[in-house]
């Protein structure tokens, strides 16, 4: 298959979320109606980008990174700017 640069198929990133998405969730689960697909993956959406620990993190969750890396205070300081 050719691939042009560019392409969204030459993007690593998506595919490794798409396969994860897929091994974690999609293959897990049998939902009867669209209203629970959504449900679901907003369930999972959650649980990924909160609880889940992530390899670019550290390993940690990003709540784990935040305290970690003291973002949370330049966050906070932040918003006092506004």
């Amino acid at each position: 298959m050719l691939r042009r640069e560019g392409w969204p198929l030459n993007k690593k990133r998506p595919h490794r979320f798409i396969s994860r998405f897929s091994d974690e969730l999609l293959k897990m689960e049998v939902v009867a109606d669209l209203l629970e697909a959504k449900v679901l993956v907003e369930d999972y959406r959650g649980h990924y980008n909160h609880q889940r620990s992530h390899s670019a993190l550290g390993y940690q969750t990003p709540a784990e990174f935040v305290v970690t890396t003291d973002l949370g205070d330049k966050e906070d300081a932040g918003s006092q700017r506004s």
